[in-house]
């Protein structure tokens, strides 16, 4: 199940997303690694400030938001993802 959920999310930014929006997101939430750099380290990466990364982050989740809600898939945990936990 694992695996078919992470296809799924991986379809969905890659659908959904920028290659800068996923990098963020990826690295955000560690799905691509073991832990998530933190904000400061992840602006430093992408040479932007961590204002902008927040940024970033919050457009590509509404992004995925809507491409799932698009799909019907409403019934997703995704959807409901916030910069705010």
């Amino acid at each position: 199940m694992r695996d078919s959920l992470k296809e799924h999310v991986d379809r969905g930014l890659t659908e959904a997303l920028s290659n800068r929006e996923q990098l963020v997101i990826r690295k955000k939430f560690a799905l691509d690694c073991a832990e998530a750099p933190g904000l400061r380290d992840l602006a430093r990466q992408l040479s932007v400030s961590s204002g902008r990364v927040s940024q970033i982050e919050k457009a590509a989740l509404d992004k995925m938001r809507k491409h799932y809600l698009q799909q019907g898939e409403t019934h997703l945990d995704l959807l409901y993802l916030s910069s705010n936990f």
